[in-house]
């Protein structure tokens, strides 16, 4: 029995790992991330069910290997708990904003728990991180494929007529599609990464296996001409900070002595990372040859200046907002109350960002100065310790006689990516798969220590009462995570029915997909000011007619409910800005 549950902890780990940078569906009406945010809700919530069975009902003990960051990420995710039921808007803090869903306070959690269950259960080996590069070669490979078009040629709807027998969907008929972000910037982002993370693998030996080296090399190739099409500020930004700190902490170690030669392939691209900082891609290309390549769809991301003055602005708006800030999940709100002046005066001052232009700012402004904090003690406390096993394996290799040229620090490539995924949050927003990606890093780091890592055994057979009691925690445990999943199904269902109705024409048929969407979901405030739309235009269309056709009553009733819906969505809203209390 406890190798079964072993098996599934292990599957729901892999399947996150693998699925999670390339999943989306096309049937909700944010087809990214809110799709990402239920698989890995699903997957974590299996997994962590079945390794608290495994200890009550099998091993009948209590297993935890406690690392040097426990403490730290608890402080950490206690803060955003802090934070969430002080929020300005509990739902956005709780579930994330609609529309983003990677900020809120159950997210993280998610997230957390995650990096508890690969610390617990998995070994110190390559299988996972071999995993997660297959997921990446997909990633790439989808993205070449929507770039140039061929996504789009399979489509079996042409001028005449079926062409192909696969029918895809519509998001993957768009250029620029790729399922990691939804964004080409998020793409970037997330392929400098990647990069650095390749570049590592190919320095530091553990890849004994020629066709595995070559594997690493051919993704690296494509993962960087990606980013040259692509040709995103930021992503540069990140490959060039990294590989920089990385080389001058490498010629300081003299990690690679007399194969110092190596250093060429970061020091190829810190030299091409500078280049196309300044140099803009499109007037590289030959627009006969690569027509594809431009006009790639852009984001419109909010400036450093403004996403850090809006985060300083939170931040210090109060004696609550300096301690916990305005809730996590709440930058939408920040940014309503406290962007500068000045931005009405850009060509952007229609837009209201739910995101800012890099993460940081974003835990100063809505976790305050205790969120801020506890994520600088975590990430400072992970590269103290890294960097200490980095020397200590550098003296253990000086006092062996094998003539290895190279550190046996097989963790440098997870600390290369996890100082790429640091970079990034300075210029960058966080997204679900970037959020996973650096707290995936961040547990394979730690299980790749081993040294540092103790494990506690608390027996529960010495003592009957507590076996009973943690069997009932148990029970308690399933039962709300399938209640979980009873109202995550019909939440999601409302939203299928919800994106269906924004893909039908005005009309009774529209409406009635709405009020399909705000009876199975009907705390959702969004949904029922949508429904308060729907209705008046019910209104203005009867009144459009000539009034010897117009029926008063089919007008007064939809009069009456456009203003009944719009009070109960008035209501639900200010009962999230309700401080002090929890939303659901």
């Amino acid at each position: 029995m406890g190798s079964f549950f072993n098996k599934i902890i292990k599957i729901c780990i892999y399947l996150a790992v693998f699925l999670i940078p390339l999943w989306f569906l096309p049937f909700s009406f944010e087809v990214f991330e809110f799709n990402k945010q239920f698989l890995l809700a699903l997957l974590v919530s299996i997994a962590f069910f079945c390794w608290i069975a495994k200890m009550v009902l099998v091993d009948k003990e209590l297993k935890f290997k406690k690392t040097p960051l426990d403490l730290f990420v608890a402080v950490f995710i206690f803060v955003a708990i802090l934070s969430a039921i002080f929020s300005a808007d509990k739902g956005s803090s709780i579930f994330g904003f609609y529309g983003r869903f990677s900020d809120g306070l159950i997210p993280l959690i998610n997230l957390a728990v995650l990096y508890f269950l690969i610390t617990n259960n998995i070994k110190p080996e390559n299988r996972l991180m071999k995993t997660f590069i297959w997921s990446v070669f997909f990633v790439i490979l989808l993205s070449y494929l929507s770039i140039f078009g061929l996504l789009a040629k399979i489509s079996p709807i042409g001028p005449i007529g079926p062409i192909s027998p696969i029918d895809l969907p519509q998001i993957m008929l768009q250029k620029g599609f790729n399922p990691t972000a939804g964004s080409m910037e998020g793409l970037a982002i997330f392929l400098a990464v990647i990069t650095v993370f390749l570049v590592g693998r190919c320095l530091i030996p553990g890849v004994k296996h020629k066709l595995a080296s070559l594997i690493n090399y051919l993704l690296l190739i494509a993962a960087v001409v990606l980013l040259l099409i692509i040709d995103f500020t930021a992503a540069w930004i990140v490959l060039l900070v990294t590989l920089a700190l990385f080389l001058a902490m490498a010629l300081w170690k003299r990690m690679f002595r007399e194969k110092v030669g190596k250093l060429m392939l970061p020091m190829l691209l810190i030299i091409t990372g500078g280049l196309f900082i300044v140099i803009n891609i499109d007037t590289l290309i030959s627009a006969d040859l690569f027509a594809d390549l431009r006009g790639l769809p852009q984001e419109e991301v909010l400036t450093q200046g403004q996403s850090w003055g809006i985060g300083l602005r939170a931040a210090i708006g109060g004696v609550k907002n300096g301690f916990i800030g305005t809730g996590i999940g709440t930058f939408f709100a920040d940014f309503s109350k406290f962007k500068n002046p000045e931005f009405n005066q850009t060509q952007l001052w229609q837009m209201r960002f739910d995101k800012p232009g890099n993460h940081i700012s974003e835990i100063f402004g809505t976790m305050g100065f205790l969120g801020i904090l506890s994520y600088i003690a975590l990430v400072g406390w992970f590269l103290m310790i890294s960097w200490i096993l980095l020397a200590l394996s550098k003296r253990e290799l000086k006092r062996t006689a094998e003539a290895k040229p190279l550190p046996q620090f097989n963790g440098l490539p997870l600390l290369m990516a996890f100082l790429a995924l640091l970079v990034a949050q300075f210029v960058y927003y966080q997204n679900t798969t970037l959020a996973f990606t650096f707290w995936l890093i961040l547990a394979l780091s730690v299980v790749s220590w081993e040294r540092p890592i103790s494990e506690k055994t608390f027996s529960l057979q010495k003592f009957p009462e507590l076996s009973l009691i943690a069997t009932a925690i148990l029970i308690v445990i399933g039962l709300g995570i399938l209640g979980t999943y009873y109202f995550g199904q019909q939440f999601y269902r409302a939203d299928i029915i919800y994106a269906k109705s924004q893909k039908t024409a005005l009309g009774p048929e529209r409406t009635a997909l709405i009020e399909k969407a705000v009876k199975m979901n009907p705390n959702f405030a969004q949904y029922q000011s949508i429904l308060a739309r729907a209705y008046l235009n019910e209104a203005l269309t009867e009144m459009r007619k000539p009034v010897e056709e117009q029926d008063s009553i089919v007008l007064q009733n939809a009069v009456a409910k456009a203003i009944d819906t719009a009070k109960i969505a008035t209501q639900k809203v200010r009962a999230r800005f309700q401080p002090g209390k929890l939303w659901l």
